[in-house]
C-alpha cells in the first residue's frame, strides 16, 4: 500500500499561511496516517516571498518538494504541463486544488493515465462567487460548460468545505452529484499539542479577535460600532493582529469616544509566538469574527473550535457549519452592528453558565477530527484494499 505516488499539486506560490491550509494539510495527514509516497508541487513566483518553514511543523521530512517555474501563456503553466507529460503514468493519484484554474491540467492527466484516482479540492465564497452557481445563457459560455461537464466524468471525486456549496455545487454540476464529499477543514491537533498540553474548562472573561484588522474583508469597523457607548464590565476583548496606519484614526475616534475602554479593548499588534496565541485561544470564552466575507475557511475558527470557544460569527460561507447551524453558538447579520451589540451585552451579563462545554467539545472532536475526515478521502479514493 505505501508504493502508492500520491502527488498534490498547487498552482501557486507557498507559504507559512498555506501550512495550515488543505494544500499541505491534506497531503500531510495522508502520508501520517496511509503512509503513501507523498510529493508536493507548486509554483516559484519572483514578486512573492517564499517562505517554507520547517521549524513549525515537525516530519516535514516526508515530504518531496517540486518548484516549478512560473512559465505560463494564458494562465497555463507550462512546467506543470511538462512535469505532467513526464509524469502522469508515475501518480497514482492526483490532487490538484480549485476547479477552473486546474481543469487543464487534470484533463491532460486523465488522458495519460486512465486508471488511477484524480481528486480536486474546490473552495469559493458561495456569499460572493454567485457566477459559480448561474447556468450560462449564451452559446459561448454554454459550450464551455458542456465540454467542463463531459470531463467532469474524468473526476473520480470532488471535496467541498461548506455544506451550502455542495447544493449549490450539486445543481450547477449534477453530472459531480455522486462524486462530491464534504470535507470542513480540521485544526492540527498535533502542531497545537506542541504549545498546549490541554484544554482547560475554567475559562476567563475574554472575547478574541484574530484577524487582519485593517481590510475590509474583516470588517473590525462592525466590532467598534457594536462596542460603542457600552460597558463590558469586567470582561476584557482582546483584537490580534497588524493594524495599517489608515485604521489607526478610526481606533484613535474609539477611545476618544469610549475612554472608559481603553484597558478593556484591547488592540494586541501580532502574536507570532504559538504558545502565546494559542494560551490566548485557551483562555477564551467567546470567539469573535464579523467578516464580511472569507475566501476559505479561517484557520483560526478550527483554532477556536479546537480550544471550545463560543463562537460568535458573522454570516459569512462556514458559519452554519461551523455553529452546528446555531445549535450552540450565534451568527450575525454581516453588518448588523446593533445585533452584534445586543449579543456581546447578552454574553457579558449571562448570569447563568454558558453552553455546556462538553456539548461544544464532543461538536468540535465528532465533526472536525483530521483521523474522521481524511479517511472521507480514502474511502473516496477506495484503495482500501489495494
Amino acid at each position: 500500500m505505501n508504493s502508492l505516488n500520491f502527488t498534490t499539486i498547487f498552482h501557486d506560490n507557498i507559504s507559512n499561511v498555506n501550512l495550515y491550509k488543505p494544500e499541505v494539510q491534506i497531503p500531510y495527514f495522508i502520508k501520517k496516517v496511509y503512509n503513501l509516497n507523498v510529493v508536493f508541487c507548486y509554483v516559484k513566483k519572483k514578486k512573492t516571498v517564499y517562505r517554507w518553514s520547517t521549524d513549525v511543523i515537525s516530519n516535514f521530512e516526508w515530504i518531496k518538494l517540486n518548484q516549478f517555474k512560473n512559465l505560463c501563456i494564458f494562465y497555463i503553466n507550462l512546467h506543470i504541463i511538462y512535469f505532467l507529460i513526464v509524469n502522469s503514468k508515475k501518480i497514482d493519484i492526483l490532487h490538484m486544488l480549485h476547479f477552473k484554474p486546474s481543469i487543464i491540467y487534470w484533463i491532460l492527466y486523465k488522458l495519460l493515465n486512465k486508471n488511477w484516482k484524480l481528486y480536486i479540492t474546490l473552495d469559493f465564497n458561495s456569499k460572493v462567487d454567485k457566477s459559480w452557481f448561474v447556468m450560462p445563457t449564451n452559446f459561448i459560455n454554454t459550450f464551455i460548460y458542456k465540454i467542463i461537464s463531459i470531463y467532469c466524468i474524468k473526476l473520480d471525486f470532488v471535496s467541498l468545505e461548506n455544506k451550502e456549496w455542495i447544493d449549490l455545487f450539486t445543481n450547477y454540476m449534477p453530472i459531480l452529484r455522486d462524486k462530491i464529499i464534504y470535507m470542513p477543514f480540521w485544526y492540527n491537533k498535533d502542531f497545537i499539542n506542541k504549545f498546549i498540553d490541554n484544554v482547560i474548562t475554567d475559562k476567563e472573561k475574554i472575547i478574541l479577535n484574530v484577524c487582519r484588522i485593517w481590510t475590509k474583508q474583516k470588517n473590525t469597523e462592525m466590532i467598534l460600532k457594536a462596542l460603542d457607548w457600552i460597558d463590558i464590565l469586567d470582561w476584557k476583548f482582546y483584537l490580534v493582529w497588524p493594524i495599517e496606519e489608515s485604521f489607526k484614526q478610526n481606533i484613535d475616534d474609539f477611545f476618544i469616544t469610549n475612554p472608559w475602554l481603553i484597558n478593556k479593548v484591547i488592540f494586541t499588534w501580532p502574536i507570532y509566538d504559538k504558545w502565546k496565541l494559542y494560551d490566548f485561544f485557551n483562555r477564551t470564552k467567546v470567539f469573535c469574527l464579523s467578516s464580511i466575507m472569507e475566501w476559505a475557511s479561517p484557520n483560526v475558527l478550527s483554532e477556536a473550535l479546537y480550544f471550545w470557544n463560543y463562537l460568535l460569527l458573522t454570516d459569512f460561507s462556514w458559519a452554519i457549519d461551523v455553529t452546528n447551524n446555531q445549535n450552540v453558538w450565534k451568527i450575525i447579520w454581516i453588518n448588523d452592528y446593533v445585533s452584534l451589540r445586543v449579543e456581546l451585552m447578552r454574553l457579558i451579563n449571562w448570569n447563568t453558565s454558558f453552553p455546556d462545554i462538553n456539548k461544544i467539545r464532543n461538536f468540535a472532536e465528532n465533526n472536525y477530527n483530521r483521523e474522521i475526515l481524511i479517511k472521507r478521502i480514502w474511502d473516496k479514493l477506495n484503495l482500501t484494499n489495494v
